[in-house]
Formats: C-alpha cells, structure tokens, sequence
C-alpha cells in the first residue's frame, strides 16, 4: 500500500511565494543561486502539476505559476529554465 502523499495547504502556498518573492532567496547577479532557485520553483511546479495542493490553495499556486514563469522570461532566465528541466 503507498503512502499518502502530504498535500500543501493555502499557508504552505502563501510561505513558497513569500520563499520565492524574499530577495535573500538568490542572488540575480549570481548564475548559481538563480538555478538553485529555479529548481526550487521546477520542485513546485511538479507538486502543482501531481495535484498535491489542497483544492483551495490551487488557484493561488496556479497563479503564482503564471508569475513566475513571466518573471523568468522578464530576467531572460528561459535557458536556465529548460536546462534544469531536463
């Protein structure tokens, strides 16, 4: 039998946001902190994706998603984003 999975709550969302919007989170200058913190949000995405976000926190996770996606484009960070995605 598989274990539960956990699902993040609205608070758990809210903290991923505040984690992601904190600018001692990374470093913009630095090529390295910037793909630790892309692969934090890839982390992200694939709970939202597997559906492990309670039914009320998905429309916040949903659109922090889009946010964050259009501010990786905005930083020119794409590449980035695609090289960790493989």
């Amino acid at each position: 039998m598989a274990a539960k999975q956990k699902l993040f709550t609205k608070t758990m969302v809210e903290q991923t946001i505040k984690y992601f919007a904190d600018p001692k989170s990374a470093d913009e200058t630095d090529t390295e902190s910037m793909k630790a913190l892309i692969s934090d949000y890839i982390r992200f995405e694939e709970v939202v994706r597997e559906g492990r976000i309670e039914h009320d926190a998905m429309p916040l996770a949903e659109d922090f998603l889009i946010y964050a996606k259009d501010w990786m484009k905005k930083n020119k960070l794409e590449k980035v984003y695609a090289a960790a995605k493989k």
